[in-house]
């Protein structure tokens, strides 16, 4: 069994799938309804940008990006393209939605780290 999901890469391909779903979702979703999150943009970022146009451009570089991931194209970039757009929820949420928020960037990581190894292993 073990022999079978090396081979197969079968948990990555969970992971991955698991990880861009999110990306994918809430990205959408923050393109389809910007009003829904514009309560969790920072005071001082809607004095240089509207709160809702800040949302359709973060879900857009979501959904891009998770894409990008989800197709194998882009090499490294939309991982670290994620994780620093990421850093920015982070630091701009609180309470049960931080403790989701940390692990879903935990999963990213993970899913970067993997991706990483596997790209090394394979230029090898």
């Amino acid at each position: 069994m073990k022999n079978f999901l090396y081979k197969t890469n079968l948990l990555y391909w969970i992971g991955k799938i698991l990880i861009v779903g999110i990306f994918l979702y809430f990205g959408f979703e923050s393109i389809i309804d910007p009003s829904g999150y514009a309560n969790l943009v920072p005071d001082f970022m809607t004095s240089i940008i509207s709160a809702d146009i800040l949302v359709m451009i973060h879900g857009a570089v979501e959904l891009t990006c998770g894409l990008l991931i989800l197709f194998g194209l882009g090499r490294i970039a939309p991982y670290i393209i994620l994780s620093l757009s990421f850093l920015g929820v982070l630091v701009s949420v609180s309470g049960t939605t931080l403790i989701r928020d940390f692990a879903i960037f935990g999963g990213l990581l993970l899913l970067t780290h993997i991706y990483i190894k596997k790209d090394t292993t394979e230029n090898k």
